[in-house]
């Protein structure tokens, strides 16, 4: 069968990484998260340390860590003689993802994928948002947290997503005419968002019922 994918965008706390996953294994497609920072920085020929601190963030992180030079694994090292940019990153990670998407079907998570790859017939764009309370509840119990830091890690998070989608798509990150569902897995439930998910796609894409 022709590859299909799921992308998935998420404000911090709603669910995303966890029903992607749940996804992925019910389907019996690839969960595609950190996979993609590794092939970037195999291509770029940049430590995955650093990319990884610079991974859906706006450029003023980038231009930070490109400042003091490269850490790498093995320790500091100078600057490159090229030097990317947020955009030669977000161009380079587009045709990565336009990549995977074509080879096998899978679940993606963030990074500006829905944006990336709405012109492909075979793909199911999904967003994921939820109320304050239902989100600050998840990020204390799963990242050991007080509520105080929780409500912080929402607010950093939900910022630097929403600028750099901004940045690199000229998009609004939560805008629901971008996305095919749109979800409140605080109201719904994660179980009924993955039920109506799979509906969709065993419709949509003609994948045998499970």
């Amino acid at each position: 069968m022709k590859p299909y994918v799921i992308t998935i965008s998420r404000q911090f706390g709603s669910g995303g990484a966890y029903l992607g996953y749940r996804l992925a294994k019910r389907l019996g497609i690839y969960y595609i998260d950190r996979e993609i920072i590794s092939e970037m920085a195999r291509r770029l020929k940049l430590p995955e340390f650093g990319l990884s601190m610079v991974d859906e963030k706006p450029s003023v992180y980038w231009e930070v860590l490109m400042a003091n030079g490269y850490i790498g694994t093995a320790g500091y090292s100078p600057p490159k003689l090229f030097i990317p940019t947020n955009i030669n990153l977000f161009e380079a990670q587009s045709e990565i993802i336009k990549k995977m998407a074509e080879e096998k079907s899978c679940v993606m998570i963030g990074r500006g994928c829905s944006h990336i790859l709405k012109d492909n017939p075979r793909h199911l764009s999904v967003l994921l948002h939820a109320g304050i309370p239902f989100r600050k509840k998840r990020v204390e119990d799963l990242y050991e947290v007080s509520g105080e830091k929780a409500l912080k890690l929402i607010k950093k998070y939900d910022g630097e997503r929403a600028d750099y989608i901004r940045q690199v798509t000229g998009h609004d990150w939560l805008d629901a005419n971008n996305y095919h569902l749109c979800f409140d897995t605080g109201r719904i439930g994660l179980d009924t968002a993955e039920e109506m998910i799979v509906n969709f796609v065993q419709d949509k894409f003609a994948v045998k019922k499970k």
